[in-house]
């Protein structure tokens, strides 16, 4: 993981390599070189950098769905598990693809490599765990209490009242479950 420098004012324009907008001289920045001898790169405090931006090893691949998971589920609209579902399947198929990787490299390995052993082994973990997560997405199937059904309109609002509030927590539930998992699993 590349290191993180702050700056507190520049001497010269830079780039903001997540949004090309300029960091103009004399105000502050963050810059990192990732890889052996990476050349750095730029951004502004109001766009800090990321995990998966400041490697460039395979693990960039998981945290960058990871990033990228998190960044989508607040922007789904409540209720649709059906996105939640896909969301997570894109996850897990991304850690997946990283665990293979993991596996082919110590593949290559005739007698074997205890440090890829190690890490073929954390990403099939992984990979499994986020597999169970997009596996436990329970949609709220509770039916909607009709107004037919009901003979008091108060007992109707009651109970409809009753039924949106546990839609709702249903919904909580379910994202910041997945979310805290997700967050969870260790590359």
């Amino acid at each position: 993981m590349a290191r993180v420098y702050t700056k507190k004012t520049s001497r010269v324009e830079h780039i903001c390599g997540r949004t090309g907008h300029v960091i103009p001289k004399g105000e502050g920045y963050y810059a990192a070189a990732p890889g052996f001898r990476g050349r750095e790169i730029f951004r502004c405090f109001a766009h800090p950098f990321r995990q998966s931006e400041l490697t460039n090893s395979l693990r960039s691949q998981p945290l960058a769905a990871l990033e990228t998971l998190e960044d989508s589920i607040p922007n789904l609209e409540q209720g649709d598990y059906d996105g939640l579902t896909g969301l997570l399947e894109d996850f897990a198929s991304e850690v997946r693809d990283y665990a293979e990787q993991r596996q082919d490299a110590l593949d290559q390995w005739e007698n074997g490599n205890s440090q890829l052993e190690e890490l073929a082994e954390t990403a099939n973990s992984a990979a499994d765990d986020a597999e169970d997560i997009q596996n436990n997405v329970n949609p709220f199937e509770d039916e909607e209490p009709q107004e037919s059904d009901f003979e008091d309109a108060e007992e109707f609002e009651s109970e409809h009242s009753d039924w949106e509030q546990a839609r709702d927590e249903a919904w909580e539930t379910a994202t910041s479950d997945a979310l805290d998992a997700a967050q969870s699993i260790e590359f």
